[in-house]
């Protein structure tokens, strides 16, 4: 995903989310409860609005593509 390039509101959308993600790891929670109630809204946002076989479809490429997935390299500030 690093290496696609996304329209503006895109764009914004996911520093939104980085910058929410960021702000919620500097709180009293872990990367760990920050990323799986991120995923837990992100799939019943795909059930919600998604026919049975688009879900299923979705939920398969998820986990098809587990290893291509880059970690987060976070900046150091010197």
């Amino acid at each position: 995903m690093a290496d696609k390039e996304y329209d503006h509101d895109s764009w914004y959308l996911h520093q939104k989310v980085r910058d929410f993600s960021e702000t919620m790891e500097g709180k009293k929670y872990s990367p760990l409860e920050v990323a799986a109630a991120q995923m837990v809204h992100a799939m019943r946002i795909y059930r919600t609005v998604m026919p049975e076989d688009q879900y299923d479809s979705i939920m398969k490429t998820v986990f098809e593509s587990r290893k291509n997935i880059l970690p987060i390299i976070r900046e150091t500030l010197n």
